[in-house]
């Protein structure tokens, strides 16, 4: 007959093993469900012109808000971000797009956009503008 701690010591050991496995293949889970949010925090901020630093702290934000809070602020920044292209495009419209010599202000300000864009060059022209002219207020006024 098996010595009962024997016996006892080998469920131990089984036991173990499987608690072993099922928290590898929880903490497997968790990153894969943590690479999709990630992946779609990063989509969100792609489809609304948002650059892409901003994803990590969206995250962060999505992580420690209830669900519908975030829900919220991601619907705000989406027409945010809607406002500012539309507004971006009218400004063109007035201007005669942002080719050269549409005003001196306005070649200012697509001057400060060309150089975003090359310390930057993972920013479309859009994001490069709106940030030019996020950073130059005064400079937007001006062309406005």
């Amino acid at each position: 007959m098996p010595d009962p701690v024997d016996v006892q010591k080998q469920i131990d050991e089984a036991v173990a093993a499987e608690v072993a496995k099922r928290s590898a293949l929880e903490e497997r889970i968790a990153k894969m469900e943590e690479a999709e949010a990630v992946a779609k925090v990063e989509g969100f901020c792609k489809s609304n012109h948002i650059a892409p630093e901003l994803a990590a702290p969206l995250r962060a934000i999505q992580k420690a808000a209830p669900a519908e809070d975030f829900a919220k602020v991601q619907a705000e920044i989406a027409r945010l971000s809607t406002s500012l292209h539309k507004a971006l495009n009218e400004l063109g419209a007035r201007v005669g797009g942002v080719s050269k010599g549409a005003t001196p202000a306005m070649d200012r300000l697509q001057k400060a956009a060309d150089e975003i864009r090359k310390s930057r060059p993972e920013l479309t022209a859009e994001q490069a503008m709106e940030k030019a002219i996020n950073e130059n207020p005064a400079l937007y006024n001006e062309v406005r």
